[in-house]
């Protein structure tokens, strides 16, 4: 796969399926596991496999539903499998969350 050719996948994601696809960024990381903020609230995401991601990052994906997910990295195209332990979370409960892992 060309390096345009995912981005151009992850645009058609959203052209496509709006309704599926969440969008927000990395606000904290520790070992791979993240939160995540999006203009829902904060998800707290597990790392599963594939790539990393850093604090700054854009995720989008379904991670506004329980399970296990794909999400894609926007600034490395990467993908990356996570279990989505909680989302819409509000700030204070997402550090309260964050904090007892």
């Amino acid at each position: 796969m060309g390096k345009l050719a995912l981005p151009i996948l992850i645009a058609l994601i959203f052209l496509i399926q709006p309704a599926f696809a969440a969008k927000g960024v990395v606000v904290a990381e520790d070992n791979g596991d993240f939160v995540v903020e999006s203009p829902m609230g904060y998800a707290i995401l597990e790392w599963f496999g594939g790539s990393f991601t850093f604090v700054g990052n854009t995720i989008v994906g379904d991670f506004e539903s329980y399970g296990i997910k794909t999400v894609y990295d926007l600034r490395t195209g990467q993908e990356i499998r996570v279990w989505v332990d909680e989302y819409w979370l509000l700030r204070n409960r997402a550090i309260e969350k964050w904090n007892e892992r």
